[in-house]
Order: C-alpha cells, then structure tokens, then sequence
C-alpha cells in the first residue's frame, strides 16, 4: 500500500511539474505572441509611413527632374543662340529689315520687335508676349539679345 501511495504522490509531483511547464511555455509563447504582434503594428506603421515619404519624395523628384529638364533645354537653346554667325540677328540693334530675314517674321512682327526692346535673352520675346512658342522656335537659332553693339552682329 505503502508503495501505491508513494507512487501517487510521484504521479502528482510529475503532473505538477509538467503542469508548471506547460504553463511556462504558454506563458512565454503569449509574450512571444503579443511581442509579434507589436512589432507587426509597428512594421504596419513605418510601412505606411514609408509609403508615404516615398510617395512624397517621388513626387519632389519628378518635380524637380521636370524643372531640370526645362531648365536644360532653356539654357541649350540660350546656349545655341549666342554662337555668332553672318545669319544671327541681334533683336536688340537688328533694323526692321534685317529683323524680317528670321522665318515666319514679317514686317508687322520686326516692329512690335523693335517696339519691346530691350531683351536680356531671346526668350524675353516669348515672355513678352511679341511672338508665340511656335514662332520662337523657328528663329531661335538665328537671334541673339547682346546688350551692347560691339558684342556682335546686328
């Protein structure tokens, strides 16, 4: 009887101590749980918060990549109207006779030309509102906007 009694009392400890391991992993699993759970909101969160800054940095470069490329291709086409050649024409001191030579200009155009001087760049004729887009592109390789006669040809 002794040893039926003793056995029980060793059954019982072992199911206490497997009780109590249990209750450790479960434990220490529903800190793992709620940890895991913490830090999937908090990836959730900074996951948000980078789409977010992402979203708004590549708005900001497309921005300025646009302007980039505006500003290239106003200072290439600056650039290419200040080479000098005997087919320049410098808006600024140009007559209405030599200003009616550029494509697309008549006579009418020369003198609202002459009329809305001075002009720091070939460009200002657009920004003035003396030619459209259009008829700037078409000259814009033949003009210049020196500010002085003795920088170039007429």
């Amino acid at each position: 009887m002794a040893n039926t009694e003793e056995h029980r009392k060793r059954m019982i400890k072992v199911g206490l101590t497997v009780l109590a391991g249990c209750m450790t992993v479960l434990s220490l699993s529903g800190c793992n749980l709620v940890r895991q759970q913490s830090t999937q909101q908090l990836d959730q969160h900074a996951t948000k918060d980078m789409k977010v800054a992402t979203t708004s940095a590549g708005s900001n470069f497309k921005k300025i990549k646009d302007f980039g490329a505006g500003l290239e291709k106003t200072l290439t086409e600056d650039a290419s109207s200040i080479i000098s050649g005997p087919d320049m024409v410098n808006i600024n001191y140009a007559n209405e006779d030599k200003l009616a030579t550029l494509p697309g200009i008549t006579r009418a155009d020369a003198r609202v030309i002459m009329n809305n001087r001075p002009y720091d760049t070939p460009l200002d004729l657009v920004y003035k509102h003396v030619v459209t887009k259009a008829e700037y592109d078409r000259i814009v390789n033949r003009v210049v906007a020196w500010d002085n006669l003795w920088a170039g040809t007429d």
